[in-house]
């Protein structure tokens, strides 16, 4: 990044036509893990408080030959295919998985191609060395996993392994401390804010950061869930910060509690921040002013515009 006089002017890259200056008067950081917020000096959370560790990480894959009907006519095998992997991991010899998911998944598959979302390694995302062991290692797990499918459950016999997420599904790295911090007690008892730029929906969702594939989707606790039929706001503070003004972030590493951000990191949610700080660094270059400057009812009114789904503001 270029700074000069408390404020972001740009970033410096690497192109095939050699080193080059993108200059802005306003830089939106939406690398998922604040590189450009932490470069430039803003500070940041990382892990959860007990022992800051990090969400974990799940390695998507997709397989072909999958032979549905015949699969959905032996649910008894599904139950003794996932009652064997439960086994087998618990006797270190099998990965591990995300549970719910591995049941779903065995018992209904909707068609001969289906992807996959049950394979979790844990680390931290942003060791270079180590995420790309954690990589190496996701990958041979999705193939233990089709292997023993393969041997024992009916309708995966001629199952493939045609794809592999291109990286890890990384949940939480940074988070950038901004204006406003989203925690997990606006997420359950739906805060409304006057700042808001749209709605979260999704529970606290914690994949176990030690990696045991366990998620607290799977327990549905009420102390995790937004009430039915409600939902929160996601403020533009926990985008802005105190510190440089014409840098914003969007997307995972927003402001938040651990708790609070695994309501917030889901991509629906991320969307919502990216067009809400997208319309507002516009709107505020327009206007000739700081983002957090700007009339937050001027901002609402053209994400209402857009098709913005924005109501019950305070």
């Amino acid at each position: 990044p270029i700074v000069e006089d408390g404020k972001i002017l740009g970033v410096v890259v690497e192109t095939k036509q050699g080193t080059r200056a993108i200059l802005a008067r306003i830089v939106v950081d939406a690398t998922g893990d604040g590189d450009i917020a932490a470069k430039v000096g803003l500070p940041f959370e990382y892990g959860r408080a007990s022992d800051g560790l990090v969400q974990g990480m799940t390695m998507m894959f997709r397989l072909n030959d999958v032979a549905p009907d015949i699969v959905r006519a032996h649910p008894q095998d599904a139950d003794r295919v996932f009652g064997l992997m439960k086994k087998l991991r618990d006797e270190g010899k099998f990965p591990q998985f995300l549970e719910n998911a591995v049941h779903s998944y065995l018992r209904s598959p909707r068609a001969p191609d289906v992807s996959y979302n049950m394979c979790p390694v844990a680390g931290n995302p942003l060791h270079e060395e180590e995420l790309t062991r954690l990589t190496a290692k996701a990958r041979r797990q999705v193939h233990q996993y089709v292997e023993l499918w393969r041997k024992e459950m009916p309708g995966f016999e001629d199952a493939k392994v045609v794809q592999t997420g291109f990286s890890l599904g990384i949940r939480e790295s940074r988070r950038v401390r901004g204006l406003k911090t989203l925690d997990g007690q606006m997420v359950v008892k739906a805060v409304k804010q006057p700042d808001a730029i749209g709605h979260g929906i999704w529970m606290i969702d914690i994949h176990d950061p030690k990696g045991s594939g366990h998620t607290t989707w799977a327990d549905q606790k009420p102390e995790t869930m937004v009430p039915v039929g409600q939902s929160y706001h996601i403020p533009l503070g926990m985008c802005l910060n105190a510190t440089m003004p014409n840098l914003a972030v969007v997307g995972r590493c927003a402001s938040s509690t651990h708790e609070g951000h695994s309501s917030v990191r889901v991509q629906t949610h991320c969307m919502v921040m990216g067009q809400g700080v997208g319309t507002c660094a516009a709107l505020a270059l327009n206007a000739g002013v700081e983002m957090a400057k700007l009339d937050i009812r001027k901002l609402q009114t053209q994400l209402r515009k857009d098709g913005v789904y924005l109501e019950n503001v305070p």
